[in-house]
Protein backbone atom coordinates (compact mmCIF):
# COMPACT_ATOMS: atom_id res chain seq x y z
CA UNK A 1 0.00 0.00 0.00
CA UNK A 2 1.73 3.24 -0.61
CA UNK A 3 1.80 5.79 1.76
CA UNK A 4 -1.19 8.37 0.11
CA UNK A 5 -3.49 5.85 0.75
CA UNK A 6 -2.75 4.80 3.98
CA UNK A 7 -2.75 7.91 5.11
CA UNK A 8 -6.47 8.79 3.74
CA UNK A 9 -7.80 5.37 5.36
CA UNK A 10 -6.01 6.64 8.77
CA UNK A 11 -7.02 10.06 8.62
CA UNK A 12 -10.50 8.45 8.10
CA UNK A 13 -10.11 5.67 10.60
CA UNK A 14 -9.49 7.73 13.17
CA UNK A 15 -11.71 11.08 12.02
CA UNK A 16 -8.48 13.28 11.95
CA UNK A 17 -9.98 16.21 10.02
CA UNK A 18 -6.82 16.65 7.84
CA UNK A 19 -4.46 14.93 5.88
CA UNK A 20 -1.88 13.49 7.70
CA UNK A 21 2.25 13.82 6.97
CA UNK A 22 4.80 10.71 7.72
CA UNK A 23 6.22 13.02 10.59
CA UNK A 24 2.99 13.54 12.52
CA UNK A 25 3.48 12.41 15.97
CA UNK A 26 0.41 10.40 17.30
CA UNK A 27 0.00 12.04 20.27
CA UNK A 28 1.49 14.72 20.53
CA UNK A 29 0.44 16.66 17.11
CA UNK A 30 -2.67 14.40 16.42
CA UNK A 31 -3.89 14.47 19.95
CA UNK A 32 -4.51 10.35 19.80
CA UNK A 33 -5.43 8.65 23.17
CA UNK A 34 -5.01 5.30 24.14
CA UNK A 35 -8.66 4.07 22.76
CA UNK A 36 -7.81 5.59 19.30
CA UNK A 37 -4.28 3.29 19.42
CA UNK A 38 -6.62 0.25 20.55
CA UNK A 39 -8.72 1.72 16.87
CA UNK A 40 -4.40 1.55 14.99
CA UNK A 41 -3.95 -1.81 16.98
CA UNK A 42 -7.47 -3.59 15.54
CA UNK A 43 -7.14 -1.68 11.30
CA UNK A 44 -3.36 -3.07 11.33
CA UNK A 45 -4.42 -6.43 12.47
CA UNK A 46 -7.62 -6.64 10.11
CA UNK A 47 -4.94 -5.29 6.95
CA UNK A 48 -2.17 -7.82 8.53
CA UNK A 49 -4.50 -10.83 8.42
CA UNK A 50 -2.78 -11.79 11.33
CA UNK A 51 -2.39 -10.79 15.01
CA UNK A 52 -0.36 -8.12 16.07
CA UNK A 53 1.60 -7.66 19.75
CA UNK A 54 -0.01 -5.44 21.58
CA UNK A 55 3.56 -3.86 22.10
CA UNK A 56 4.21 -3.44 18.72
CA UNK A 57 1.11 -0.56 18.59
CA UNK A 58 2.21 1.08 21.52
CA UNK A 59 5.70 1.53 20.54
CA UNK A 60 4.46 4.15 17.62
CA UNK A 61 5.44 7.71 17.66
CA UNK A 62 4.60 8.60 14.20
CA UNK A 63 2.16 8.33 11.49
CA UNK A 64 5.47 7.13 9.35
CA UNK A 65 5.79 4.14 11.90
CA UNK A 66 2.24 2.69 11.62
CA UNK A 67 2.87 2.88 8.46
CA UNK A 68 6.22 1.12 8.47
CA UNK A 69 4.71 -1.82 10.64
CA UNK A 70 2.07 -2.08 8.04
CA UNK A 71 4.85 -2.81 5.73
CA UNK A 72 6.23 -5.23 7.58
CA UNK A 73 3.68 -6.86 8.62
CA UNK A 74 2.44 -7.09 5.08
CA UNK A 75 6.19 -7.99 4.01
CA UNK A 76 6.39 -11.59 5.93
Amino acid sequence: MKFERFAELFSSTLQIGRAVRREDRLRDDLQLDSLDLLEIWVAVEYAAGRPVEPSAVESLETVEDAYLLLQTLAAD
